[in-house]
């Protein structure tokens, strides 16, 4: 059975001063002096025919660096998300690494070059989501959010940033001055929709991503009703019927908005949701990172099966989720996830199902 062990001393207590928590997240922060890392295939988690295991050799080539200290100190605190090109006959995944840049992942998640170094953006920016999205021409972009730099900047696949949005001007929350602090974002219709969860508006803002303005359109806003939301923390847009689901994690649910912001549908999502990412051969499948720890799968929206990657797969820092994502190599469905605090990029494969 396949085994990876790295045990080495710390003092986590210097990687919190090192690389602070950001005060939006403010969850209990893991203090080891000793870590024990222990990955091993073979422990399955998940409900009928969607179980899964450790991919070891997938989760080994995603790490950010070979030396054990200095890989955990690169995904300490990890956000970024991923940014997947769904395009037929592409595949490629954009990560981000703390304290490195943004990677471009091969598509079947064995190897990784260095695409946008830090430095691009600036040190100390953390990117708390991405997304992947194409102009009518065929021009392929990716927008990333940055919390705490107030910002939503656009590039190039090939690395070239080309706009930066910054202070929107929606409403009167913003024009007098209210905190902006983008979550996620997703792209429909040419338009781009941005969360901004960690700020007291909470509303979803609107952008075209190809001239860097904002768009008037916006909708939401902190608060409990339909419609509302309490930490707004991701957004995803639906492949097929256009619809856009947003995480409304303090809520535990999804809610489900048209383009025009008009709300069609709420859900239960337990597990305080992050973020949503539907399945590329069967949009009705979706997998849900959850910060309270599991992985759901859900069918229309409903909770078919829960995936415990800490508890159950036995991976020690998969404690709270903060990104998955299907993706579909040599015919089987993986899920690409990591964990925010302290953080891990891990890759899970299917089980097959043997026959009674």
């Amino acid at each position: 059975m396949p085994h990876f062990v790295i045990s080495y001393a710390l003092i986590a207590a210097s990687l919190v001063c090192a690389f602070p928590v950001l005060a939006e997240e403010a969850h209990e922060v893991t203090h080891r002096r000793h870590v024990v890392l222990e990955l091993q295939e073979g422990y399955v988690s998940g409900e009928g025919e969607h179980r899964y295991t450790l991919d070891l050799d997938r989760t080994l080539a995603l790490r950010f660096h070979d030396d054990p200290v200095v890989n955990l100190q690169s995904q300490w605190g990890l956000h970024g998300g991923f940014a997947i090109d769904r395009r037929p006959g592409q595949g490629h995944v954009y990560l981000y690494a703390p304290r490195v840049g943004v990677y471009r992942v091969s598509p079947d998640l064995t190897s990784k070059e260095l695409l946008i170094p830090e430095e691009d953006f600036g040190r100390g920016a953390n990117l708390h989501n991405m997304t992947f999205f194409v102009s009518e021409a065929g021009g392929a972009f990716l927008a990333l959010t940055s919390n705490n730099r107030s910002a939503v900047w656009i590039y190039t696949v090939d690395g070239e940033r080309v706009h930066e949005l910054t202070h929107p001007d929606h409403n009167d929350y913003y024009r007098n001055g209210g905190k902006f602090s983008p979550t996620d974002s997703d792209f429909i219709d040419g338009k781009l929709y941005v969360t901004t969860g960690y700020s007291p508006g909470d509303y979803i803002v609107t952008a075209d991503p190809f001239t860097g303005e904002w768009l008037p359109e916006f909708f939401g806003g902190k608060g409990d009703a339909d419609g509302q939301f309490k930490t707004a923390h991701g957004i995803t847009a639906h492949p097929h019927d256009h619809s856009l689901v947003v995480s409304d994690r303090e809520h535990h649910r999804g809610q489900i908005f048209a383009p025009s912001g008009d709300l069609e549908r709420v859900v239960p999502i337990p597990h305080r949701p992050c973020d949503v990412d539907y399945h590329p051969d069967d949009p009705g499948l979706a997998v849900v990172a959850g910060l309270a720890g599991p992985i759901l799968i859900l069918s229309d929206h409903e909770v078919i099966a829960t995936i415990r990657p800490r508890d159950e797969i036995k991976i020690p820092l998969a404690r709270h989720i903060h990104n998955a994502a299907f993706m579909v190599i040599d015919g089987r469905t993986h899920i690409l996830a990591q964990s925010w605090n302290p953080g891990m990029v891990f890759v899970l494969k299917p089980v097959p199902i043997t026959a009674p």
